[in-house]
């Protein structure tokens, strides 16, 4: 017996029957009109046995997909007018989080013309022969990543201008300047904060040896939330990349006991001085410290919260 089904509770009868009558059955589940009426056709001619039909609507089914496939990608290519490329040494770490924060950018906002594409930029003449097969009748809007390929009529935004200036405007006034989101700051920075997030994992991991930087990220971006929120500041990108990575390699020192840092202030005085942000940045480490079962020393905060009064003047109000 072939049991045909759709989906559900339905999959698992073929099993019931084949317990409570022997009768030896398979099941097909997720079944079209087309794969019931290729099912019965076999099933009429002569010497074609149970694993034959079986083979033949699943074989019939998977055609079917693959030309569905083809023909949507077919109409695809021919609707993409325009290409972004992004590019970086390895095709993966900053290529791949700006191509799909990108195609995020594109989907929520209807934008259909355009094919991002993320490239290993491995040498400039391989990268030219590249664009030039993959961009025949489009128009490349630019090139963004962490290597400039020095093309003179190809705009190039850096991972750095994205991150630290205004490449994300940039761009997406090189997509449509009409745009509402070219002049919506809170969108803008929502995107920026992610992929700051991405750049200082990727980063930190050079530096790790056998800590997971992915791992420990929710951690850090609690703890310096909570410190903003308590000293009512929000922090400068670069400064929040530098203690991210600061932090990271912070934790693995001290959990396999090296290099612990010393300084040669008075920290009792230090921490007087400074009691505000001594207390905020100690009293946030509270989750870290229970996770990795640490203590952290004073004088690792005391660094922390220089790297906070380094850029005081812009980020930080009523730190004493």
């Amino acid at each position: 017996m072939l049991l045909l089904v759709d989906m559900g509770s339905l999959t698992n009868l073929g099993k019931l029957i084949r317990e409570k009558t022997g009768i030896d059955i398979m099941v097909v589940d997720n079944v079209t009109i087309l794969m019931a009426i290729e099912a019965a056709r076999k099933s009429m001619l002569p010497n074609v046995n149970l694993e034959q039909i079986v083979y033949s609507i699943i074989k019939m089914n998977q055609e079917m997909y693959e030309k569905t496939k083809r023909r949507i990608n077919e109409d695809y290519n021919k609707k993409v007018t325009r290409i972004i490329f992004t590019v970086c040494t390895s095709g993966q770490g900053a290529a791949f989080y700006l191509e799909k924060n990108i195609k995020d950018i594109l989907y929520e906002n209807n934008i259909f013309d355009i094919k991002v594409i993320p490239l290993s930029f491995a040498n400039k003449i391989q990268f030219k022969e590249i664009i030039s097969e993959t961009s025949k009748d489009k128009y490349i809007i630019a090139i963004v990543g962490s290597i400039d390929p020095n093309f003179t009529n190809i705009p190039f935004i850096s991972v750095e201008d994205i991150i630290l200036n205004n490449g994300l405007k940039k761009l997406l006034n090189l997509i449509d300047p009409n745009l509402d989101i070219c002049n919506d700051e809170q969108y803008i920075n929502k995107i920026n904060t992610d992929i700051i997030w991405r750049t200082a994992t990727e980063a930190t991991d050079k530096y790790l040896q056998f800590i997971s930087s992915e791992k420990i990220l929710p951690l850090i971006k609690d703890m310096i939330f909570k410190i903003e929120k308590q000293l009512n500041l929000i922090l400068t990108k670069d400064i929040t990349v530098k203690l991210f990575i600061h932090i990271s390699c912070m934790i693995e020192r001290l959990t396999f006991n090296e290099n612990k840092l010393s300084s040669n202030i008075d920290i009792d005085l230090y921490k007087r001085e400074n009691h505000v942000l001594w207390d905020t940045v100690s009293g946030a480490f509270n989750e870290i410290e229970k996770a990795f079962g640490l203590e952290i020393p004073d004088n690792e905060i005391y660094y922390i919260v220089e790297i906070f009064k380094e850029n005081k003047t812009n980020c930080i109000v009523n730190l004493n």
